[in-house]
C-alpha cells in the first residue's frame, strides 16, 4: 500500500483504458472533481512494478472511494483516505 496527498493523475481513470465504452469499478462516494496534476510523471506505473496493491489518498476531502484502475497490468485500487469534510475547505458561515 501506498500513501499520498495528491492523487495521482489515474485517480481521472473512470473510463476503462481496456474496454470501450465500459467504466472502472468504483465503490463509494464520489462527491468532487480529482485534482490530481496535469503533469503524469508515470509513477504508478513504478508502483504497479512493485506489486503495490493500493493507492490511497487525500486532498480533495469530499471524496471517499476506491477505483479500479485498468490502465496498468495490475490493476491497483486508487482510493480516497475518507471523507474528511468540507471544513477544511474554509467556508465562510455569515450570520
Amino acid at each position: 500500500m501506498a500513501f499520498f496527498h495528491i492523487p495521482l493523475p489515474e485517480y481521472l481513470n473512470t473510463a476503462s483504458k481496456t474496454h470501450a465504452g465500459e467504466k472502472n469499478p468504483l465503490i463509494g462516494t464520489y462527491k468532487e472533481g480529482v485534482t490530481a496534476p496535469k503533469y503524469n510523471s508515470e509513477g504508478i506505473a513504478t508502483l504497479d512494478r512493485l506489486g503495490v496493491d493500493v493507492i490511497s489518498c487525500g486532498h480533495d476531502h469530499c471524496n471517499d472511494y476506491c477505483l479500479r484502475d485498468d490502465s496498468t497490468p495490475n490493476r491497483p485500487w486508487l482510493c480516497y483516505g475518507g471523507g474528511g469534510g468540507e471544513g477544511g475547505y474554509a467556508l465562510v458561515h455569515h450570520q
